[in-house]
């Protein structure tokens, strides 16, 4: 952008304009929050008069919102509210809409229902003479409204309450300079930025922990003629002003928070509201006809057309309100809204229908921000040297999802709803799962001064422990068969239950009868759908045989070649099931029996 010198520190002009939306910024967690968007409405009854039935004086219209449809009016369509509202403000969380009514002097809080409904809730509060903008600081706690309280202006501060009720703080109201028509919040939460509009000045204040406000030392910075929207970059760096003289003017955020000019576009028509993609690569404008985009360079906060300048022979655009996804953007024309798609570019291009009708004269628009998803998740038996089963589909928020897994071993992250892992050794380990939703939403707040896309919700990240053990998981059971040979002597008794998954076995070896079998046979029982790949015989510590095949079902322990005495042995069965191997494992002690040698027969005499 070009540079511009300074402007006169004052400029009259006499102006018409309409507030541009703010978000609440609340930090509590929430559940996912309905796709849906609110505009405000100021309603006229016929002739001037009130024949029955007369709509209310203003009213908050509602509607889904859905990035390839657009709106569609929800049912019943709106709320009343007040007699003029300007302007809607929202917590990053979707539990509750504000709404700043000029006509009844005061700020009203909503309850957003599961399909989107508002209900009212508290008090409204007196908001001055003219309250006409709304902001807020990004950890919730205060909501602030400015009021054009001629010849000055001021701030009214509140305190949210959990349930979103209002209750106004003890260092309210703020004096500040004339017709305040706008207002920024920087991402920080640490500075207010407040729009003269008859003065086109913008100056900041910083706020303190108890929500009062102080004037920045620096004074006062010159805008665009008329200026009529603020807002911050998501990365904080940058704030941008639009004028009724046709200009944006972009202003680098210094230490400390003061602004200082870095440039401007110029020759717009009348652009009025403005909104920022949620990565900062996007700027968007209501101009006369119009929607208008920008590339934003992060590097230097300068802005490059995408779009045309519009021809002006559409309505005039008064407001803007970016989807949770970025992926569509509305603008209010008085009696409709206008609705475009936004493309991987950036450019927006008109949905089908172009606009939806609204119930009056359409003030704010707010797309209720996205408050985030839940991650959830379990763990399977864990056993150290196969695969650990994590299946994180518990996790909830607007679809779909993705998922970033952290197995805590120092070996590189996973993804996927449902991964296997494989620790090298037993251990206890702590495992993390962060999800993004279809929005592009997860546990980073996207706060762009005078919206938020994305609430940051701290559910979206979980971590729980794991414990990973060498023992077998329970997947099958081992029993003993009789001898196939010999006399007399039965096996030994049959095999305990094998132990529950994550505990080392604990059988005790047992002595029985001794035998002289020459051959012992151990039947291997499995669970269904699981089929036994290998079967390992050790005697006395050492490896007789491994057995290897599709589906074995018996073991065979030779003891032709043992003598008289007590031998422990140890059979291990390699289970496959659903392509996870486990094993099951049964110790036990045999007894051989001392064999009667039969002498030899004699041979012939010598000859």
């Amino acid at each position: 952008m070009p540079h511009r010198t300074a402007r006169p520190s004052r400029l009259v002009a006499l102006i018409s304009a309409l507030a541009a939306s703010a978000a609440l910024i609340s930090a509590a967690p929430a559940a996912a929050s309905p796709a849906v968007a609110y505009v405000g409405a100021i309603h006229t009854c016929p002739g001037g008069g009130p024949p029955a039935p007369c709509p209310p004086a203003a009213a908050i219209d509602e509607y889904g919102l859905d990035d390839a449809a657009g709106l569609t009016p929800l049912s019943p369509a709106g709320v009343g509210t007040g007699a003029g509202v300007y302007a809607e403000c929202a917590p990053p969380s979707g539990r509750v809409v504000y709404s700043v009514d000029q006509g009844a002097r005061d700020v009203r809080a909503f309850a957003v229902g599961g399909d989107g409904q508002l209900t009212p809730i508290g008090t409204p509060q007196a908001a001055g003479q003219a309250p006409q903008a709304c902001a807020v600081t990004p950890d919730g706690r205060y909501l602030i409204v400015a009021d054009d309280n001629a010849p000055v202006g001021q701030m009214f501060v509140f305190q949210v309450g959990q349930d979103g009720t209002l209750t106004p703080a003890p260092s309210s109201p703020t004096a500040v300079g004339p017709d305040p028509l706008a207002l920024a919040v920087s991402p920080d939460g640490t500075n207010l930025y407040v729009i003269s509009s008859s003065d086109s000045l913008v100056e900041r204040y910083s706020v303190a922990a108890d929500g009062s406000l102080t004037p920045g030392d620096e004074g006062p910075v010159a805008t665009g003629q008329t200026p009529t929207a603020a807002i911050a970059s998501p990365d904080g760096t940058n704030v941008y002003i639009s004028a009724l003289d046709g200009s944006i003017d972009g202003y680098r955020i210094a230490g400390g928070g003061a602004l200082s000019l870095t440039g401007f576009v110029s020759n717009l028509r009348t652009p009025r509201g403005l909104a920022m993609s949620g990565d900062g690569h996007y700027l968007y404008v209501a101009e006369d006809g119009d929607a208008g985009a920008f590339a934003r360079d992060a590097t230097n906060g300068g802005l490059t057309p995408l779009t045309p300048l519009p021809c002006g022979c559409g309505p005039q655009g008064f407001n803007l309100a970016l989807s949770p996804s970025g992926r569509s953007v509305y603008m209010t024309t008085g009696s409709a809204v206008r609705q475009y798609a936004v493309g991987g570019d950036g450019v927006p291009s008109l949905l089908t229908p172009s606009s939806v009708a609204t119930t009056g004269f359409a003030t704010g628009i707010l797309a209720l921000p996205d408050g985030g998803p839940t991650a959830a998740f379990t763990v399977g038996a864990a056993r150290a040297g196969v695969p650990t089963a994590f299946d994180g589909t518990p996790s909830s928020g607007a679809q779909p999802l993705s998922y970033a897994w952290g197995f805590g071993d120092g070996t590189a992250n996973g993804g996927g709803a449902a991964p296997g892992h494989t620790y090298a050794t037993a251990g206890t380990y702590t495992v993390a799962l962060t999800v993004t939703d279809g929005n592009g939403c997860g546990a980073t707040q996207t706060f762009t001064g005078t919206a938020a896309l994305c609430g940051g919700s701290p559910t979206a990240t979980t971590t729980r422990t794991v414990t990973v053990t060498d023992s077998p998981p329970d997947t099958g059971t081992v029993a003993s068969g009789g001898g196939t040979s010999g006399s007399g002597g039965g096996g030994s008794p049959g095999p305990p239950v094998p132990p529950p998954v994550g505990r080392r076995p604990t059988t005790r070896p047992k002595l029985g009868k001794c035998t002289s079998a020459r051959r012992l046979r151990l039947r291997i029982r499995h669970p269904r759908g699981a089929r036994v790949a290998a079967i390992k015989v050790l005697v006395a510590g050492g490896r007789q045989s491994i057995q290897r095949g599709g589906n074995l079902t018996v073991a065979h322990i030779d003891l032709r070649r043992l003598r008289a005495g007590s031998y422990r042995v140890r059979v291990v069965a390699t289970l496959v099931r659903n392509g996870h191997r486990s094993r099951v494992t049964l110790r036990r002690v045999y007894r051989t029996c001392a064999r009667r040698r039969t002498p030899r027969p004699h041979g012939r005499g010598r000859r």
